[in-house]
């Protein structure tokens, strides 16, 4: 029996039957409430991309990001859901759906969030290859190639369920699990950010150091401020998915190690009320989005507020538009801007 199994079993066994029904329904019912929630924030983001009034979501960035956007709505959508069906149905005392003696909820679970992991990894590569190679990153790296990576990802997370049902040993799948699943994705991620890091602040130091610079120059700045803007919403991301699992796997790390608290009150309210945490990212990566990404904000904006796209256009323009007769002016000083 897998560890989880085994922890559920002498909890159920152990705590008062009032008390335990007590806990299952408010996981039940904050796990409703969490998958309504990441449907509608995600649904409303997937629906901007479909429409895409400003034409801001035709690149290799918004690719990743509607990617995990889908990731996240069927979080909400089916594991959220079915997490608290399981929980209703412990307060019913009815059997859990098993697959070769693993609980279905379990993968159900896994696959969504080793999907978000993995995208995330391949978000920050994404952002360590645009800032570093940028030549590289324009003509090697399509839409195209982004959404074959994260379809590989999605398949490859979906087979990679039946590991545990294949018939290996515990442990190795234990260890399986946690070296391909978590570790090596967050190794990765975290050289990524180092690589990050230290290019924006090379580029920092060429920046402040131009005294007078040219309108290629300014170009390039702004190029360099957006691409920065972008990588600290993919960092965000990233410390959202973490600070989302923390509380679960602390949780399950005291299980595994202090075998006396699983028969305690505490320890089943404080595990199972832990479980809504790990969908709580999908719910807020939508807000982040248009938190950090002003012309994604302007995008909603247009789809649900029935903002005029023209407008928003030429407020996204303007600053180009300005550019523009600013350098016609040094050119010939004749021309004039309008007043």
């Amino acid at each position: 029996m897998p560890e989880e199994e085994k922890q559920l079993d002498v909890t159920l066994r152990s705590v008062p039957v009032d008390f335990k029904n007590t806990v299952f329904l408010a996981a039940a019912v904050i796990l409703f409430i969490v998958g309504f929630l990441a449907v509608l924030t995600n649904g409303c983001l997937l629906l901007t991309i479909a429409k895409d009034p400003l034409r801001c979501f035709r690149n290799k960035t918004a690719v990743l990001v509607g990617c995990l956007s889908i990731t996240d709505f069927i979080t909400g959508a089916v594991t959220s859901v079915y997490v608290g069906v399981f929980h209703v149905r412990l307060i019913l005392r009815s059997p859990p759906f098993m697959v070769k003696g693993v609980i279905l909820t379990k993968l159900v679970s896994q696959f969504t969030v080793w999907s978000s992991m993995y995208i995330i990894t391949v978000f920050s590569c994404e952002r360590l290859i645009a800032i570093a190679l940028p030549f590289f990153y324009r003509s090697n790296v399509s839409t195209v190639k982004m959404f074959s990576v994260c379809t590989l990802i999605w398949v490859g997370c979906f087979f990679g369920n039946f590991l545990e049902v294949s018939g290996l040993r515990e442990a190795t799948y234990n260890t399986i699990e946690l070296y391909v699943f978590f570790v090596a994705p967050l190794v990765v991620v975290f050289f990524a950010y180092c690589g990050i890091y230290y290019k924006l602040v090379r580029q920092r130091k060429i920046t402040q150091s131009l005294t007078n610079s040219t309108e290629e120059q300014r170009i390039q700045q702004r190029h360099n401020r957006r691409e920065r803007q972008l990588t600290i919403t993919s960092f965000c991301i990233l410390v959202g998915f973490v600070l989302s699992y923390c509380p679960w796997y602390a949780f399950y790390w005291v299980g595994t190690t202090c075998p006396s608290c699983l028969a305690t009150r505490w320890y089943l309210a404080c595990y199972h009320l832990s479980i809504p945490f790990l969908y709580m990212n999908s719910v807020f990566n939508p807000l982040l989005y248009m938190w950090r990404i002003p012309v994604y904000c302007r995008s909603i904006k247009a789809v649900f507020r029935g903002v005029p796209v023209d407008a928003l256009a030429g407020s996204t323009n303007s600053a180009h538009s300005g550019n523009n007769i600013t350098s016609q002016i040094r050119a010939n000083p004749k021309v004039r801007p309008r007043q």
